[in-house]
């Protein structure tokens, strides 16, 4: 089956720059906001760039939470960016509680304001190296990251899998090792922004189309 990629638009921010870095890896992709373009697509991404709350809501607005659900069980790739992979665990405490998609146990918590007696300015934003961890071998990380390799973050939030296994890489915040890149089976999140990363995150897009 040839890939297309369906690009999931839940009307939480400009994703222009998400398709502009599809449109770079030459792959067929369509933007997507109902049901039946999703079993039309080999591979999801899911996008966002606004507060947990109102992306979860046009999520079940538009009737594609149960079907992201579906496809992560039939195995269909899923890739999660920024605020789209905050949504793929249990819950989120942004602004009250809220409930996520769930194929990644764990929630979503506000990243530390005081650390060693210091206030952190917050949102966290700007270029940082990741962390990459034993289990992402054969990954969408595989091959592809070290440790010189900066990732473009924009965010205030932050995923807390409970287990360890599902962290793929992290970032040092402040002498903390935080999420990056989380993953349960065929599914993926990204906390930074893979579109706006340069070589390194095209070759983070590249693979999530190649090896998935």
């Amino acid at each position: 089956m040839k890939i297309k990629i369906g690009i999931i638009d839940l009307n939480v921010g400009n994703i222009f720059s998400v398709i502009k870095a599809f449109k770079k890896l030459n792959v067929t992709f369509e933007v997507i906001n109902n049901r039946k373009k999703i079993d039309e697509c080999t591979h999801i991404v899911l996008p966002g760039v606004s507060s947990f709350k109102t992306a979860i809501e046009n999520l079940i607005k538009l009737n594609l939470k149960e079907k992201i659900i579906e496809n992560h069980k039939s195995g269909k790739p899923i890739l999660g960016l920024c605020v789209g992979c905050q949504l793929l665990m249990d819950y989120s405490k942004e602004g009250g509680m809220h409930k996520g998609i769930g194929i990644i146990k764990g929630s979503v918590d506000i990243l530390p304001k005081i650390i060693d007696n210091k206030k952190i300015k917050l949102p966290h934003v700007g270029w940082q190296s990741l962390i990459k961890k034993k289990q992402s071998e054969n990954t969408i990380l595989h091959n592809i990251i070290s440790n010189e390799d900066n990732v473009y973050f924009t965010h205030s939030y932050k995923c807390n899998p409970e287990e360890k296994k599902n962290i793929l890489a992290t970032f040092d915040f402040y002498g903390i090792e935080e999420p990056a890149v989380i993953y349960e089976n065929n599914s993926i999140g990204i906390q930074f922004h893979p579109e706006l990363s340069g070589n390194v995150g095209k070759k983070i897009l590249n693979n999530f189309i190649s090896k998935f």
